[in-house]
C-alpha cells in the first residue's frame, strides 16, 4: 500500500491534441472578430468622422441628433453599395 496518493499522467498525444483544439478555437474566434470588423467597417471611424462633422452644432441634443442622422446616412449609402 502505498502512503501518497498519485494522479495518473495524461500522455502526449492527449496534450498535443488538446493543445492543437484550443489552437484552432482560439485562430477561429480572432478570425471571425475581425471579419465582423472588416465586414461592418469601423464603427470608431465613423463615429468619429460624424463628430466632427457635427461640431458646429451648439447644443448636445442638437449634436447627438446630427451625428444619428450622419451616422443612418452613412449605413445607408454603405448598403447601397453592396
Amino acid at each position: 500500500m502505498h502512503a501518497k496518493p498519485t494522479l495518473s499522467q495524461p500522455r502526449g498525444l492527449t496534450v498535443s491534441l488538446a493543445a492543437a483544439f484550443s489552437a484552432i478555437v482560439a485562430v477561429g474566434s480572432l478570425s471571425a472578430v475581425a471579419w465582423l470588423f472588416q465586414r461592418e467597417g469601423m464603427p470608431f471611424e465613423q463615429l468619429v468622422a460624424a463628430e466632427r462633422a457635427c461640431a458646429a452644432h451648439e447644443y448636445a441634443s442638437a449634436r447627438e441628433s446630427c451625428v444619428n442622422d450622419w451616422l443612418e446616412a452613412a449605413r445607408t449609402r454603405r448598403l447601397a453599395r453592396k
